[in-house]
């Protein structure tokens, strides 16, 4: 920790096992695995041979690999996994992705590495080594180490070693060009509700304190954002410690961490607050932004002579030196805590640059790296900052209380992002975030208070005409987005909302209830999905669906094919839904309707007195009789309404008006009786709440 660097909290007492978001196909389809299915095969019977892990930082990346390497050394696991585990391999190996650079081979990185200075163990008889044996090589942090890594490279094409196991961990976006290579692609999932509780539990009791005030500030709605990323949450219990004051957004939790160390630091070297920032802190920023130009983490000892007076700057607290004895030589290295601080350290050296020199730097993130795609006749060359996104989170927080240089900010981001420019509706299930038009969203993130009022009439000027929230947007483009709905835009924004992979059964409400009551938004489609059928209800009443201030129009619920839902559930469901008066469209997919809830459904038709469609497709199994149908028969015939029922098995029933019944599926449709003729109407699949 960045000012209690005599602590170090214990990887057995306090790790929480992580969940893994794992890729299945190239259609975007995902599932959750727990890291006992790392080396499993997957989407074929081939054991995966590329590994790939990314995730946002301070998620717990690198905590992954001390923990596998970590359970390799310790002992095996004598075949009580049931599966492939690391206790398969017969040998692991590991690397932060910086070991490579320089390093011909990977033999080579291990003699240089992993080994003593005076193992004699030659290069040679390493590689026989390696070859002969089931070997796993875990590499870290590919994002601090990527550019002419040229053996890492070759590593990761299968050049080298093809047939050993490789684990690669990363950030998002600085592999891009090389997922192609890997079988097998993971994300790391943020905390959920009982793995926030397990961290903070686990943190008190290896500290030997009350975990009470951590427990309590899980509770609050403010901070939980924050608490599902495992670098942050621990970050704010150690803040609890020293202040009970809660930080909403991460630029404030790192803006009290600074003030802290620079406290405790002129505590330290009797020096005044003012004389820490003024000749140990700016020299640091300025360190910091030159480590970051070069994207290091590890400073070597002769660039550190570069800088007056280092070694006092190392006692500030956020380096930690340590020496490393080659084969060669013994060399002293210097090691940010984490990349998380030198960026933060890099935004406030950028911060306290001139407005010109500012926009400088920002204008030259466009041509940091080129990417072109070609679509027809038209060519995109987005303006890619993902890999700086956490600097100018940071540096957007940091210039809170300064309005002009924050609207000059925003302005380049809306202009270069495109912000302004009308983007495609959601056009599948599987769409990813815009990572480039929603920069600006989680820019918003970092502020405290309400968008100033310079900045709010930019962004209103230069307003979307639409915005999609995807299934894969983080937690800050949801609360950027939020604070974009205070704003005052005539006409409202289009807004089309994706909130499947949502966690949190509460959050995901939440946020969707103030989306419906705010003015500037115009919900067009929402997608919601709940792990808990018992309580589908609650999910029809809490979002007033049908109501005059919700929606009135986009109700379709799908149920999961293996999950059987309690016919008092149903009942439940179809008592709320009753209650949506101004429904004009409700679709069932999947759903098991026996005659036993049919007088429930009829009941629920006939009160929707708006009711111009609908739809239940893939009705569940036989439960639904002749008998079913003929109670519905009055119902469906209603004057007005449109009804399509189609059941996953054949069944042999007629209707009079309407009824159809084909060879492989009854068709029941119910049309106007006014016209006959009219085609079956079905609500599209993407219509969905």
């Amino acid at each position: 920790m960045p000012w209690l660097q005599d602590i170090y909290l214990n990887l057995t007492d306090v790790f929480v096992e992580r969940q893994l978001k794992l890729k299945t196909n190239n259609k975007g389809d995902e599932r959750i695995v727990t890291m006992d299915d790392l080396f499993t095969p997957q989407q074929t019977k081939e054991i995966p041979r590329r590994l790939l892990i990314e995730g946002n930082p301070g998620i717990g990346k690198s905590t992954i690999c001390q923990t596998l390497a970590h359970e390799w050394g310790e002992q095996s696991c004598g075949g009580h996994c049931g599966t492939l585990c690391v206790h398969s391999f017969d040998l692991v190996l590991y690397f932060h992705a910086g070991d490579f650079i320089d390093e011909e081979s990977v033999a080579d990185a291990v003699q240089e590495h992993l080994l003593p200075s005076d193992c004699r163990i030659t290069t040679s008889e390493l590689q026989g080594v390696i070859e002969a044996k089931n070997v796993l090589i875990i590499v870290d942090a590919f994002d601090e180490a990527n550019a002419g890594n040229r053996t890492l490279d070759r590593l990761i094409q299968g050049d080298i070693l093809r047939h050993k196991t490789l684990l690669i961990t990363s950030r998002f976006n600085f592999l891009e060009n090389k997922l192609r290579h890997f079988e097998s692609r993971f994300t790391v999932e943020g905390y959920g509700k009982e793995e926030r509780l397990q961290h903070v539990k686990r943190y008190a009791e290896h500290q030997r304190i009350d975990p009470k005030p951590f427990i309590s500030m899980l509770k609050e709605r403010s901070v939980r954002d924050l608490c599902s990323n495992p670098l942050n949450l621990t970050l704010l219990c150690l803040l609890r410690e020293e202040d009970t004051q809660l930080r909403i957004t991460r630029t404030a939790l790192y803006t009290s961490i600074h003030r802290i160390i620079r406290r405790k630091a002129g505590e330290r070297m009797d020096l005044t607050e003012a004389k820490v920032e003024e000749s140990l802190l700016r020299p640091l920023y300025q360190f910091a932004f030159e480590a970051h130009q070069k994207n290091e983490t590890v400073v070597r000892e002769k660039d550190s002579k570069k800088v007056a007076n280092f070694q006092r700057i190392c006692k500030v607290g956020y380096l930690t030196n340590e020496v490393i004895i080659s084969r060669l030589q013994k060399e002293m290295r210097f090691q940010f805590t984490h990349k998380t601080f030198v960026e933060f350290l890099t935004a406030k050296h950028i911060a306290e640059m001139d407005r010109e020199e500012r926009l400088n730097w920002m204008q030259h993130l466009r041509y940091e790296n080129c990417y072109i795609e070609i679509k027809g006749l038209a060519i995109d060359d987005d303006f890619k900052v993902q890999q700086n996104e956490a600097i100018l989170g940071f540096l957007f927080g940091l210039l809170e209380e300064k309005s002009a240089e924050l609207t000059q900010m925003a302005s380049l981001v809306i202009k270069e992002t495109r912000f302004s420019y009308e983007h495609h509706p959601i056009s599948s299930f599987d769409s990813r975030c815009d990572a480039s038009h929603h920069q600006l969203l989680r820019l918003l993130a970092e502020l405290n208070n309400v968008v100033p009022q310079e900045l709010a009439d930019v962004i209103c000027k230069r307003r979307p005409p639409l915005i999609n929230f995807h299934l894969n947007c983080s937690v800050s483009c949801r609360r950027g987005m939020l604070k974009l709905c205070n704003l005052r835009f005539q006409p409202p924004i289009r807004l089309n909302v994706d909130l499947r992979n949502s966690l949190d059964e509460e959050e995901k409400m939440s946020f969707v209830q103030k989306l419906i009551k705010c003015e500037s938004i115009d919900c067009s489609k929402i997608w919601i999905k709940t792990d808990d059928h018992t309580k589908l209800w609650d999910n029809v009443r809490g979002l007033r669906i049908g109501q005059a201030n919700s929606f009135q129009q986009q109700l379709s619920i799908h149920f999961d094919e293996d999950v059987s839902v309690a016919e008092c559930s149903l009942r439940k469901l179809f008592e709320a839904i009753a209650g949506c008066h101004r429904l004009q469209i409700l679709r069932f997919d999947d759903l098991k309707m026996a005659d036993s809830v049919v007088p429930s459904v009829c009941k629920m038709i006939e009160s929707l007195k708006e009711l111009r469609k609908f739809t239940s497709e893939d009705q569940r199994n036989e439960s639904l009789t002749e008998e079913g149908f003929k109670q519905l028969e009055p119902i469906i015939k209603r004057n007005g309404l449109n009804t399509f029922v189609r059941p996953q098995r054949v069944m042999t029933t007629n209707f009079n008006n309407g009824a159809s019944v084909g060879d492989d599926n009854i068709i029941v449709s119910a049309v106007e009786q006014r016209n006959e003729h009219n085609s079956e109407t079905s609500v599209p699949r993407d219509e969905m709440l």
